[in-house]
């Protein structure tokens, strides 16, 4: 039997666990490679850092700065991001990215925040608040209740 046909037998019988909210993003790295599968944060880091870079408007100012950071600023922020925060995939991301340029493009981009200090400022980060926020939508837009108490 190989590893990874191991690996995958353990898996079946409950023995190995994937629990996303470990440090390593569910599994060690070594059972990503064994088992083939893209690991978080790491594969597609550039590609992301690429897209969620296009969304933010070039030549718009606020606070003095401009908001479109660089890349190798936003791909390191996003890093952490990730490492921090394995939950959100890379569409809850960038849709979170894409609601907040849209909510800022509404006020004139007045106050915006620079990408980067979107993904992470100081330890606070706006960017897992809109990652909520997308995550919850569906939540919201459930039908409530006409129960009265």
């Amino acid at each position: 039997m190989t590893r990874k046909e191991v690996l995958q037998q353990l898996l079946k019988e409950g023995t190995l666990t994937y629990n996303p909210n470990t440090k390593t993003g569910g599994w060690s790295k070594r059972v990503y490679e064994i088992l083939e599968l893209p690991q978080p944060g790491v594969r597609d880091l550039p590609q992301l850092a690429v897209a969620f870079r296009n969304i933010w408007p070039a030549g718009i100012k606020s606070g003095g700065l401009y908001v479109r950071s660089g890349m190798a600023t936003i791909e390191g922020k996003l890093r952490k991001f990730l490492k921090k925060f394995p939950n959100y995939t890379r569409e809850e991301i960038l849709q979170a990215a894409e609601k907040y340029v849209e909510e800022s493009r509404r006020d004139n981009y007045q106050y915006m925040k620079t990408a980067e200090y979107f993904i992470f400022k100081n330890e606070g980060s706006t960017l897992e608040t809109y990652c909520e926020i997308i995550k919850n939508r569906e939540l919201e837009s459930a039908p409530q209740s006409n129960l009265r108490m």
